[in-house]
């Protein structure tokens, strides 16, 4: 017998997935889902590398004017881990920042709407190692906006308010990964 649990988090997969892809890429997401809750891994990505532009954010920054971006702390985590459709545990985003990643975050009216992370020594596909970084380089990972504000720009402000922060700490170029079929992320 199926959870609720597992069968909710298939149902927001499927919806969020249902928004962006076609029916077949739909399957074959099922597909792959299916083959890693069996242990077979199998997920094609790209690998984004970028120089930190610090530029102008297009204008964008008096449309913030009434969000929050800080870097989010231990106390933090328990509103991360309850968001809709996200499987880290609190004790999992609590590693996160033990082991010494930074998450960076967007909050309006006190709740927080967008975040990312970001590692400094190495890049990983989830949890296996691609590269090392240099002292210059950052890896920026799982960038998250929460349903309600998806589509007003907020994800690419946050990004340009990353590389001011990472920029800041000496990082001149950023590495990402994204899955072939998130095409959300991609067009980001």
């Amino acid at each position: 017998m199926m959870s609720n649990a597992f069968v909710h988090r298939t149902w927001l997969k499927v919806r969020y997935y249902w928004k962006s892809l076609s029916f077949l890429q739909l399957l074959i997401r099922v597909l792959i889902d299916g083959c890693a809750k069996l242990g077979l891994r199998i997920e094609p990505y790209y690998l984004m590398a970028e120089g930190l532009s610090l530029g102008t954010s297009s204008g964008r920054g008096e449309d913030f004017a009434e969000y929050e971006f800080r870097f989010l702390e231990e106390r933090d985590m328990k509103a991360l881990a309850a968001l809709p459709g996200r499987t880290p545990s609190e004790a999992e985003l609590i590693q996160r920042l033990q082991e010494g990643k930074c998450c960076f975050g967007a909050f309006h009216q006190g709740e927080v709407v967008a975040f990312t992370w970001w590692n400094l020594t190495e890049c990983l596909f989830e949890s296996y190692p691609v590269f090392a970084l240099q002292a210059h380089e950052a890896y920026v990972f799982d960038m998250y906006t929460v349903e309600a504000y998806r589509g007003n720009g907020i994800a690419p402000y946050l990004r340009y308010r990353c590389h001011q922060e990472l920029a800041q700490l000496g990082r001149r170029y950023c590495y990402s990964i994204t899955v072939v079929l998130n095409q959300p992320a991609l067009r980001f």
